[in-house]
């Protein structure tokens, strides 16, 4: 995992680094059509061999579909006892970031060539660009749905509140390009309130993502033009799955494996521990912690009396 989440990141640095150049590229008189939709078709292709490689990877080397079948087949008296694999679902956020990185892309070539001198010789690959962009967009939020549903039946707090945050992001692009119902808005701002509320209760596992979802929601207001999705935190939880030592993998409570070692994981990486922010502090029992004559004993002991 901890490979393709630094190859998705290296790409979308790539794209983000060369779009000044890929700008000059682009030639919007009369005769320059074919040539910038090429340009611009290679641009938009970047990503794909890492979504393909993803995919191939998860649907043929990760067997976590026949697991979860043979525990419905084992029934409910055994659920407790089978692990809950979360790395199928892990590597469909990973397709997510993938396709996010290929939208943001997109609605920022169609921004920049609307506003560009002569923008009306590309209007016809422009037009057609901005809707496959909205319909794939509209697309991904249906898959992130499902992933959302997948981490919560698992129990994978961390995963649940990124799937939350990125469908955010999916919707941003529906929003920037087009427009977003009433509805939308008020189910965005609901997603925004879950994921929160992870953050909250799951401070070592979905808290770790607080500066990201901080930045998604100033994209989603529009103070800033993309999310800050791979944070240092974000980072770093990926690059400690790619240190796993053999024979430190155990499971948590809710059946999620990790590699418990004290340099990467303390506690589970999905689910971690739990902390009800609403809950009253404990208020310590002095009477019963301290003790009198020993205190009264350090006393006479640090001013030199007996």
């Amino acid at each position: 995992m901890d490979m393709f989440a630094k190859k998705i990141r290296r790409d979308i640095e790539d794209l983000d680094s060369g779009f000044k150049w890929f700008c000059k590229s682009i030639e919007l008189g009369p005769l320059a059509g074919q040539q910038s939709a090429e340009v611009i078709k290679a641009r938009m292709l970047y990503l794909i061999s890492t979504q393909t490689a993803i995919t191939r990877f998860r649907d043929k080397v990760v067997p976590e579909g026949d697991i979860d079948r043979t525990i419905g087949l084992l029934g409910d008296s055994y659920t407790s006892t089978m692990p809950s694999l979360p790395f199928k679902c892990r590597f469909g956020l990973l397709s997510l970031h993938c396709r996010f990185g290929m939208l943001r892309e997109a609605t920022k070539i169609i921004q920049f060539v609307q506003e560009a001198p002569h923008s009306r010789y590309m209007n016809l690959l422009i037009r057609t660009l901005r809707q496959s962009t909205i319909t794939e967009a509209r697309e991904r939020i249906e898959d992130a749905r499902v992933l959302v549903a997948q981490c919560q039946s698992k129990t994978l707090r961390r995963l649940e509140a990124e799937a939350l945050i990125i469908k955010v992001c999916f919707v941003k692009v529906v929003e920037v390009l087009d427009a977003v119902s009433a509805h939308q808005q008020e189910n965005v701002h609901k997603w925004l309130q879950q994921a929160d509320e992870l953050v909250s209760m799951y401070p070592n596992s979905a808290g770790l993502l607080k500066t990201s979802l901080e930045s998604v929601k100033k994209y989603w207001r529009g103070e800033k033009t993309t999310a800050e999705l791979w944070t240092p935190e974000t980072r770093n939880f990926w690059e400690k799955w790619g240190r796993y030592e053999v024979g430190s993998l155990i499971y948590c409570k809710h059946g999620h494996p990790y590699p418990k070692t004290v340099l990467l994981f303390r506690d589970c990486p999905e689910c971690g521990r739990f902390f009800d922010p609403t809950a009253p502090a404990l208020q310590p029992d002095y009477e019963t912690q301290l003790n009198r004559e020993k205190f009264l004993e350090h006393l006479r002991r640090m001013m030199g009396t007996h």
